[in-house]
């Protein structure tokens, strides 16, 4: 009887560790998305213009993969 209600009881408390691991995987998601878009304009007042550019685009290209989630298996 008590492994009836033990395996309710661990049943919702996986649900709710799934939840809550959504919830903060989307904050750190968009904590990184946000400072993705801040760091590379901060960077290029610092490097050679070419490098600058070189920047940008690899920065892009990694917030793209992040949004589009390439690479995820």
């Amino acid at each position: 009887m008590f492994n009836f209600f033990s395996s309710i009881i661990n049943f919702f408390n996986m649900v709710w560790n799934f939840l809550s691991n959504i919830i903060s995987g989307l904050i750190t998601a968009i904590s990184v998305l946000l400072s993705a878009v801040s760091l590379p304009p901060m960077l290029l007042g610092f490097v050679p213009s070419f490098i600058g550019t070189s920047i940008l685009v690899v920065g892009s290209i990694g917030v793209i993969k992040l949004i589009v989630g390439w690479g995820n298996k």
